[in-house]
């Protein structure tokens, strides 16, 4: 499902995870500006299913970016993780660096 720069806003947001399925491999939602408290919201809806996500300057801070990291250290069939142009600090690079060794990072 790729939703790149559509405006997305947080009511919009919870009504697309409530219609993602297990059978979503891909979801991009970069150039999203939504933020952290909607990276909060993703974190928790996000199938763990997810091949590939997309979150390319999303404004997404250290708060929705922990939340993040969270959702990807049980996301066992993450592939790739494109999260660059966020306001991610060095040491949150550094934690995602060391949780996804075995993926395709961009940051």
């Amino acid at each position: 499902m790729i939703l790149r720069n559509k405006g997305i806003t947080a009511p919009q947001l919870t009504k697309i995870m409530t219609d993602i399925d297990l059978h979503t491999k891909v979801l991009s939602l970069s150039y999203n500006h939504f933020g952290d408290e909607d990276a909060l919201i993703l974190s928790q809806k996000l199938p763990l299913s997810i091949k590939e996500l997309g979150l390319v300057d999303c404004h997404i801070g250290e708060k929705g970016g922990f939340a993040l990291l969270e959702w990807v250290k049980k996301a066992d069939s993450l592939t790739m993780l494109c999260i660059e142009h966020n306001n991610f600090s060095d040491d949150l690079q550094k934690r995602f660096r060391e949780v996804t060794k075995s993926i395709d990072l961009y940051i």
